[in-house]
């Protein structure tokens, strides 16, 4: 094991070194399989992109430093390589999805890496413990999503939360959606999510976000009160326009915004990013 993990460290310093910024980087296409050509560290790689090599940034994370950092961290950022270069070794393939900004200062691609299993590589990380959150705008379009995996893996004490200890640069509470008296449930199959509130007091709305985990879109209130034991519907898709004319009914106007034959749950946040409702899609 220790072999190993001295093989990865030379083959990151050998990559660092050897690496160039283009100065014109040609963006592949996004969902689409790219072979993984090289490994860096463990929130970047290369990727062949037809007879070009792109480098690959994991989106909206970091991992510990392995150079010029305390034993604890550079023992963290060794482990994050490793599981990194094992996850790509088994994948083979990557499918890279972007924000706004596809690619940063130092040339690299931006993305959310999908491995062929279907997971992702920086949700992975974020799980076990082995990346902190990193939000440079305009790329905000995982920020929710991270942030409550991020929070999880403090709370479980995972990788560099194990201490319990541990201030993040970003550490957002997690409500009890009861503690609100918030209820949230979703009918895919007819765009329409209900948002209850059962409490005896009027909560205000206004900055909440209501948010659709899987391809992470999202729906913003505003100047909205949910008065005490009452629901609130937020229509989507085709049929949405039908629905405006309901009592209580807000348009999302978007289509196709909840995934029918996958697991696709929906999260309310308040305009603090404070997760406080959770649609399981069980």
């Amino acid at each position: 094991m220790k072999q190993y993990i001295v093989f990865i460290l030379f083959t990151i310093l050998l990559a660092s070194c050897s690496s160039q910024t283009s100065s014109k980087v040609d963006v592949p296409k996004a969902n689409q399989w790219y072979t993984v050509s090289s490994f860096v560290d463990g929130d970047t790689f290369h990727i062949q992109n037809g007879d070009k090599t792109n480098t690959v940034k994991l989106l909206s994370l970091e991992v510990p430093e392995i150079k010029n950092t305390p034993d604890d961290l550079k023992h963290l950022g060794l482990q994050a390589a490793l599981f990194t270069r094992t996850q790509l070794e088994n994948s083979k393939e990557v499918k890279l999805t972007f924000d706004k900004q596809a690619v940063n200062a130092l040339g690299q691609l931006e993305a959310i890496v999908e491995l062929r299993d279907g997971r992702i590589l920086n949700e992975l990380l974020l799980e076990e413990g082995l990346a902190t959150v990193v939000i440079n705008e305009p790329n905000v379009k995982m920020e929710n999503i991270y942030k409550g995996i991020e929070q999880t893996a403090k709370q479980n004490q995972n990788g560099i939360w194990r201490s319990g200890t541990e201030a993040g640069n970003v550490d957002i509470p997690v409500k009890k959606a009861d503690e609100l008296g918030i209820r949230i449930w979703v009918d895919k199959e007819d765009e329409l999510v209900v948002i209850t509130n059962i409490s005896q007091n009027s909560i205000e709305l206004d900055g909440w976000k209501l948010v659709s985990v899987k391809d992470n879109q999202t729906f913003v209130f505003h100047d909205y009160a949910l008065e005490a034991n009452s629901s609130v519907q937020i229509a989507s898709g085709k049929n949405a326009v039908n629905k405006k004319s309901s009592p209580n009914t807000l348009i999302w106007e978007a289509d196709n915004i909840w995934h029918l034959n996958e697991k696709d749950p929906a999260e309310l946040y308040t305009d603090k990013n404070e997760l406080v409702a959770v649609w399981e899609d069980n």
